[in-house]
């Protein structure tokens, strides 16, 4: 068995780019050289040769079928939407969802920053007495005055009053549902 020498190698690419004409002279030199002068180098050539004439002689059989699928070829076809909800799409709505989710989230937040700031601490929750002490003496003499942060205090985050911020954050919440509901019942739509 002859040894060859990495220039004059000949693989399987270079002896079907030959068989197939698509080999540069210097190439084509090589090859011949190398069937020439190796046994090897013509079998494979030949096996080559009989595949490529096999393949020729084979029937061509058209594909009983493309291999995608259509909705055509499901039988089903997707109703367009008309009407002033044609615009509508579950991917526009869970984008509205997830806004009014974070709105809903700064405004739970804020409001619960702002309640933890009023909430008096155990040295500052102190009442300013009118005349007397408490311990001085006649009991309904003493009128509790309100401290001056009480105003402040009553307003929650935003300046909105607890109970408009409490129904701002339901109405928030339920609109995040509904929008979930409706991008939900869209993407389920034929």
């Amino acid at each position: 068995m002859p040894i060859h020498s990495p220039h004059t190698a000949i693989d399987d690419e270079l002896l079907s780019a030959f068989l197939d004409g698509q080999v540069t002279p210097d190439e084509r030199r090589r090859v011949e050289s190398a069937l020439a002068n190796d046994a090897a180098q013509a079998g494979a050539l030949a096996g080559l040769r009989y595949t490529r004439t096999l393949l020729a002689e084979a029937p061509r059989l058209p594909a009983p079928r493309p291999f995608t699928l259509n909705e055509a070829m499901l039988g089903r076809t997707r109703q367009r939407r008309s009407g002033w909800l044609a615009f509508l799409q579950p991917a526009y709505l869970r984008g509205a969802a997830a806004l009014a989710a974070v709105l809903l989230l700064v405004l739970v937040l804020g409001d619960v920053r702002v309640r933890t700031q009023a909430l008096p601490g155990p040295q500052t929750a102190q009442v300013e007495l009118g005349g007397l002490a408490p311990d001085q003496g006649d009991p309904t003499a003493i009128i509790a005055k309100a401290p001056a942060d009480a105003a402040q205090a009553a307003a929650g985050f935003l300046g909105l009053p607890p109970g408009m911020l409490l129904a701002v954050q339901i109405g928030l919440a339920v609109l995040v549902v509904l929008l979930l509901a409706g991008a939900w019942q869209l993407s389920r739509a034929p």
